[in-house]
């Protein structure tokens, strides 16, 4: 995988992407869903957003909040 085209989110970013709680997004990251990651040198924590939507299209279909996240997010992707 090339890093260089990944879009980074800050919790905060992702909070906002998804519409969502950061105790949710934690809850998520806790089940699998996606990841979260750590940067030693900035001491921060990172979403990768690709991962984020690639997790939320292949997840269980039959769960009806992940296919309104997906939803939420290809919306806000189309720019309105």
């Amino acid at each position: 995988m090339d890093n260089s085209n990944e879009t980074l989110l800050t919790p905060k970013e992702t909070k906002a992407f998804l519409s969502m709680s950061i105790p949710t997004l934690n809850k998520l990251v806790r089940k699998g869903v996606f990841n979260k990651y750590h940067f030693p040198e900035s001491k921060r924590i990172y979403y990768k957003r690709e991962e984020i939507i690639d997790a939320l299209e292949v997840h269980d279909p039959a769960e009806k909040a992940r296919e309104k996240l997906l939803a939420i997010i290809l919306n806000s992707s189309k720019g309105g």
